[in-house]
């Protein structure tokens, strides 16, 4: 598996989403912009530490403090793009992800948990995100105009008729 450290725009960007749709999102505009920042750090210091770990043979070009600095002046200097479809946040999340998880101890909270921006919070970010878009919430398909045929559930019919009705070969009849 190969890592890289991301954009600071990148984590800016989640960030930023974090700030907007996730827990604060209720709170004042300021903290927003603190919670902002909180994840900004907490995405770059385990995207470091993770690639750091991968090539722990490589000097970094840069400073874990550097790294940090860039990705927050960047997420207080912007505000979330516009451009960014629900979609293209979620992939970007998705990204964080794969190249932030090189180093297990880190990833799975077994050390450094509070300074760390790992699965359960990417899946919380991934969640906030989708259920951010009001229109589109949807917990199952249900439409109305499509016709249902009404079962009779009093009628058991044995495994093995409807196996081969329907042509099911992962099925093997009990």
């Amino acid at each position: 598996m190969s890592a890289f450290l991301l954009t600071s725009e990148h984590i800016a960007q989640l960030a930023i989403a974090w700030g907007k749709f996730g827990e604060n999102k209720h709170a004042s505009p300021i903290a927003q912009t603190d919670a902002a920042l909180t994840v900004a750090a907490k995405m770059a210091w385990t995207n470091f530490t993770s690639v750091q770990h991968r090539y722990s043979n490589r000097d970094m070009e840069m400073k874990v403090q550097d790294y940090i600095i860039e990705v927050l002046e960047k997420t207080r200097s912007m505000k979330l793009d516009p451009k960014l479809s629900i979609i293209d946040l979620y992939r970007m999340v998705d990204c964080y992800a794969y190249q932030s998880s090189e180093w297990h101890k880190v990833w799975d909270g077994e050390i450094y948990t509070e300074k760390s921006f790992i699965q359960g919070a990417c899946d919380r970010l991934k969640d906030d995100i989708i259920w951010s878009d009001t229109s589109q919430r949807m917990w199952t398909y249900d439409n109305d105009n499509m016709p249902r045929e009404k079962l009779d559930y009093r009628t058991l019919e044995p495994m093995e008729t409807i196996i081969a009705r329907y042509d099911l070969d992962c099925w093997v009849a009990a």
